[in-house]
């Protein structure tokens, strides 16, 4: 948590941090409260977790046009500009994630073969046969997810139903761009590691 909050703070100093808390009972708020020297920080409690609740409540208190969605496993390792310079032809833009096992380097597999290094309009992942995003590191513009919000019935994969509704349903398209980028850490309990 910790290295989510200050990679972002490390790129983007002047950045409105909003951190969503289900009912944690290990040490993130204490984390958190490390950074309250940061008045742009704040903490949104979410009773009834599923992630496209929590990612719907902290939609709302945004104040900027632009969100950046940031896993509290992952770190932040490119500026954001870039994306955020394409984000208007686009519903979404989703970065590259490069897996770190208790800190080292793994060979990608299952999931991180998703992650390549060539920039992908629409990309279908071979393993699942359908759109893929997600939401670990990916950017928005907040309009675009008051008006499209993700499915708060579900307990995973919010972020590609949430794709194909947009390419299918609405034909508005969603980029690969692999220069937005971060390390994705393993943790215990982490769904994406899971998979593996």
């Amino acid at each position: 948590m910790g290295h989510s909050i200050q990679s972002v703070l490390d790129f983007h100093p002047e950045s409105q941090i909003i951190v969503v808390d289900d009912e944690s009972s290990d040490n993130s708020k204490r984390i958190v409260r490390m950074f309250k020297t940061c008045s742009a920080l704040s903490i949104v409690d979410s009773e009834e977790y599923s992630p496209g609740a929590a990612i719907n409540q902290g939609v709302l208190t945004a104040v900027y046009d632009n969100i950046l969605l940031l896993s509290a496993h992952c770190q932040l390792t490119s500026p954001v500009e870039p994306a955020v310079s394409l984000l208007h032809g686009y519903a979404a833009i989703w970065g590259r994630q490069l897996p770190r096992y208790q800190g080292k380097r793994v060979t990608p597999r299952y999931i991180w073969k998703n992650f390549g290094p060539e920039m992908t309009e629409n990309f279908v992942a071979p393993g699942e046969d359908r759109y893929f995003l997600h939401n670990a590191l990916a950017l928005y513009k907040t309009d675009t997810l008051v008006e499209y919000p993700f499915d708060e019935e579900l307990m995973g994969k919010e972020d590609r139903y949430w794709a194909r509704m947009m390419i299918e349903d609405h034909s508005k398209d969603i980029l690969y761009f692999p220069r937005l980028t971060c390390l994705h850490h393993w943790t215990e309990h982490g769904a994406t590691w899971q998979d593996e």
